[in-house]
């Protein structure tokens, strides 16, 4: 990949990973029911689209094994990470043509 930023892929996996551990504890709390709080039920299903592409494609694979579950999490983080990389490199691109 043609410059790749490991600092901001790193950074926004990291931020992603926290992401995921807020809106994991807000599942956790009971984020869909009805007697939670917005924030709680905003953070829930925050976690829902985290989840994805992982356990979306590998459906109850994931969810069976809390090893895979974990390490699905992690490159889904990774996945996040990557994607707001590339996307801030072709912004600053598009910026610095004539």
């Amino acid at each position: 990949m043609k410059d790749f930023n490991g600092k901001v892929f790193m950074s926004a996996s990291m931020v992603t990973g926290l992401l995921v551990v807020i809106s994991m504890l807000a599942r956790l709390e009971g984020g869909s029911a009805e007697t939670a709080g917005l924030p709680v039920r905003i953070l829930s299903g925050l976690f829902n689209v985290l989840r994805f592409p992982t356990h979306t494609l590998a459906g109850d694979f994931a969810d069976s094994n809390n090893i895979v579950f974990f390490v699905g999490l992690l490159c889904n983080c990774l996945f996040y990470g990557l994607l707001y990389e590339r996307i801030r490199y072709f912004i600053r691109e598009k910026r610095n043509q004539p």
